[in-house]
């Protein structure tokens, strides 16, 4: 298994033996905000958490996404997944990066489940987020190009408004055992 996490300690390593459990049922699992028992940190600002949510529904529209949580940085893969993908291909950065990845999962078939995680401020370490990663997670057309639903690729990105500008940041904390949402 190959999991894929944030290096400043905002996802703890706690979770990883229940992902890994869940792992071998399916191909992919997503460490989830926006599911059944997932949750955001209460010091955020309504307008981080309204970014965070906003961003994820916009990606979900665009390109048909089925999973809750577009932009989760949280993953655990089986190896034969990761092959399947064509990762030679990949042109994103940022949060982009995680919207083409769930893209190409889904449009690869892989099996995907969201395990709900508490999603906790950093502990350590500083955003590396900048005006030029958001304005590409929310302008950038590249993504909604390789929607299967020809009518959402031909929707045109909408221009960012100053709050999305803003820091916007992923950050995870353990939660206990708890159904999945299989996407």
């Amino acid at each position: 298994r190959i999991f894929e996490m944030d290096a400043d300690f905002s996802h703890p390593v706690g979770a990883i033996p229940a992902m890994l459990r869940l792992a071998e049922s399916c191909d992919v699992v997503v460490g989830s905000r926006y599911v059944r028992g997932g949750s955001l940190d209460r010091r955020w600002s309504r307008g981080r958490r309204l970014l965070s949510w906003g961003g994820n529904q916009y990606a979900r529209l665009l390109t048909g996404l089925r999973v809750q949580d577009a932009t989760a940085g949280f993953k655990c893969f089986r190896r034969e997944a990761l092959e399947a993908l064509p990762l030679n291909d990949i042109r994103s950065q940022g949060y982009n990066f995680q919207i083409e990845m769930a893209m190409r999962c889904q449009r690869a078939g892989l099996r995907v489940v969201e395990f709900p995680i508490h999603f906790a401020e950093r502990s350590r370490g500083t955003s590396k987020m900048t005006p030029q990663i958001a304005l590409e997670a929310f302008c950038n057309g590249d993504v909604a190009k390789m929607s299967p639903n020809s009518a959402r690729a031909r929707l045109k990105p909408v221009v960012p408004t100053l709050a999305m500008l803003f820091e916007i940041v992923e950050m995870s904390a353990w939660a206990p055992l708890r159904p999945v949402r299989e996407v």
